[in-house]
């Protein structure tokens, strides 16, 4: 079923695009994602999301690869990317607005991958910021989910790239499960000029025992006592054991989220195409309102992410 109740200036706050390259996504050899070891180009994300009422996107970094972020920032801002760009091209689909205009759905910004640790880190930023579409870069995301050091960026060169972030008015997303996100609450502590973005509500344990979930819980919340710190309700569908969830699986992980948080530091993200491992993505954005029902659909579907990621009123 379509997510008709999504407010019709909707915007999904994370979604990947990729043309896979053995060098740039060897994740996606894994053979339980051999479903995502495709090309999904912007194209395939329009039609997918025909008729949620979403007309904005935020397309978010897949890869380590800088080259990756050039592309994306020139396919958001209508630039051909050339050969391989993991925008695809095509024809894009077209919504409807309540009052019958067609809507396409753009990408309103992009939160690319940057080195925080290089010392260079400031002059690759500029050279981003100065290419095509570089207007369009709204953040940057750090994974601290897989490092082996999730204290390493409060070293020299990454404080210095993050106050850089910071002083261009950009966002840093983080990507942390359970065992780092006592690291995202300190970065958040050090920069309190820097919007610090939770991905993926910090990977919440959503089958796993009481105290595992409570300990995700303390963690969440003491991150949300940071005034610059937000969290996106995504990447939630595909992380119930063999990816079979039901809704009320999801609602403990949105009510702490919006308890902690409040309705205004929660962003809707459908984590698409890697949703589609259990859902499409119509049904990820249902499950997510009926989840979040009871908060500001204004909000969390769509000027949470405006005002987060600077994202101008007339976006997509």
């Amino acid at each position: 079923m379509a997510a008709t109740g999504l407010t019709a200036a909707g915007v999904d706050s994370h979604h990947h695009l990729w043309v896979p390259h053995p060098r740039r996504y060897p994740w996606l050899a894994k053979p339980e994602l051999a479903a995502l070891n495709r090309p999904f180009g912007l194209a395939d994300l329009v039609a997918a999301a025909a008729g949620t009422g979403i007309t904005a996107m935020v397309t978010v970094q897949a890869a380590h690869d800088i080259a990756e972020t050039r592309e994306l920032l020139a396919r958001a801002a209508g630039s051909p990317a050339g050969d391989g760009s993991p925008a695809g091209d095509g024809p894009p689909a077209t919504d409807r607005s309540p009052g019958g205009c067609p809507v396409t759905p753009a990408l309103a910004g992009v939160v690319g991958w940057l080195d925080l640790n290089d010392p260079g880190a400031a002059a690759s930023l500029a050279r981003l910021r100065s290419g095509p579409g570089g207007q369009r870069l709204v953040g940057v995301r750090a994974n601290l989910r897989d490092g082996r050091d999730p204290g390493r960026l409060a070293g020299p060169a990454p404080a210095a790239a993050l106050r850089r972030l910071a002083a261009e008015d950009l966002a840093l997303d983080t990507l942390a499960g359970p065992p780092a996100l006592a690291a995202v609450t300190m970065v958040a502590a050090a920069h309190p000029g820097l919007r610090v973005m939770l991905d993926h509500a910090g990977h919440p344990p959503l089958t796993a025992h009481r105290q595992e979930f409570a300990e995700w819980a303390r963690s969440v919340r003491a991150l949300a006592r940071r005034p610059n710190a937000a969290v996106k309700f995504s990447g939630l569908v595909t992380r119930a054991p063999g990816v079979r969830w039901h809704v009320a699986d999801l609602r403990p992980v949105a009510e702490t989220l919006i308890n902690a948080f409040g309705e205004d530091r929660v962003l809707f993200g459908s984590d698409w195409p890697v949703c589609l491992l259990a859902a499409s993505y119509a049904d990820v954005a249902d499950t997510a309102r009926e989840a979040l029902a009871g908060s500001d659909p204004g909000l969390v579907f769509g000027g949470n992410a405006r005002r987060w990621y600077r994202i101008g009123s007339g976006a997509g």
